[in-house]
């Protein structure tokens, strides 16, 4: 194809392709070679958003406050929302909840619960490791 950018085409990469279309040679889906990550082809061989996404990239997530709505993972920061379904893909994190190593919103120490809204009155023992073990996941 050329040496434009995803989504891009022309003499100075400057024109969008079709919505969801990846790679192309011209305007219009009968140009699209290839379909954006959240697309796919639909039996009239045109690039459309998969659920859950939109724009003309199909990279605008579906999260709070937008008609759609799917939902973040409640670690997620309600007011901010997410890029994606994941506590990884949280724009920030939720009260009591800060991003592990890896980029993840988990609960602080001594938080638990879906959305990190329960505390931990005793955060040690082995009868606490085995009722939370998904306190950081």
């Amino acid at each position: 194809m050329g040496s434009c950018a995803w989504g891009y085409w022309g003499p100075r990469c400057g024109s969008q392709c079709a919505t969801g279309c990846g790679e192309c040679t011209g305007y219009g889906y009968s140009t699209c070679h290839n379909c954006m990550e959240h697309a796919y082809w639909t039996p009239s061989h045109e690039c459309a958003c998969s659920t859950g996404w939109s724009g003309w990239d199909c990279t605008a997530y579906a999260s709070h406050g937008m008609p759609g709505y799917l939902g973040c993972d409640p670690r997620c920061n309600y007011h901010d929302g997410c890029y994606g379904p994941t506590n990884r893909e949280c724009k920030s994190c939720c009260n009591n909840a800060s991003r592990d190593n890896n980029g993840a919103c988990v609960c602080k120490m001594g938080w638990t619960g879906d959305d990190c809204n329960l505390r931990v009155l005793n955060n040690s023992g082995p009868c606490y490791a085995h009722s939370h073990p998904d306190m950081y996941g």
